[in-house]
């Protein structure tokens, strides 16, 4: 059993290390503060996972939107991944995200969308890991989506639960709903 669990996990390293690997030529990858500064409630998953990474991606190309103020920014995304031996622990993790989600600690419901003040991120919670993929409202762009698709096929599969936020929502959704949505953004470019 624990064989499978230490294959199980070599698996998430290497789907990480391909996830990771998309963005090299667009963005800068180093490691977070260990203290997880932009989700304080993400430190509880940190205690129960047998191992966690906190990347941020930092783009070399430079933006702006409604919520910069139309300030140019180089857009930055924070990548979390969460690792646990048994699903258990992971269903435990689970739970304490429901009753305390980030940013504000809200109370939220599996499967019942909610309007909140909140910033843009995908949760994909699998049997034996979590990922959270998170953004600042003053830095979405055009390959957010993209990158949301790229979470998704690289991370989520048919049992996946998937939280959807954006600035002021959170959506549960599924990772057939998330390639739908990117392919009709696509069509419109």
């Amino acid at each position: 059993m624990l064989l499978l669990s230490l294959n199980g996990f070599s698996q998430f390293q290497l789907e990480m290390k391909t996830f990771l690997s998309n963005f090299q030529a667009d963005y800068t990858i180093s490691k977070l503060n260990e203290d997880f500064k932009y989700y304080k409630q993400l430190k509880r998953l940190r205690k129960i996972s047998s191992s966690s990474k906190a990347l941020e991606l930092k783009s070399n190309i430079t933006h702006s939107n409604k919520n910069s103020y139309n300030q140019k920014r180089n857009q930055r995304i924070q990548v979390y991944s969460f690792a646990f031996e048994r699903s258990e622990n992971c269903d435990s993790a689970f739970l304490s995200l429901l009753e305390c989600f980030p940013n504000h600690c809200i109370k939220i419901k599996e499967g019942q969308d909610v309007s909140h003040k909140i910033t843009p991120s995908i949760f994909i919670i699998n049997d034996t890991n979590i990922i959270c993929v998170r953004t600042n409202c003053e830095d979405v762009n055009q390959k957010w989506m993209e990158i949301i698709q790229k979470t998704s096929d690289q991370f989520a599969n048919s049992k996946s639960k998937i939280i959807l936020t954006k600035c002021g929502k959170l959506t549960w959704t599924t990772k057939e709903k998330i390639n739908e949505k990117a392919i009709r953004l696509y069509m419109k470019s």
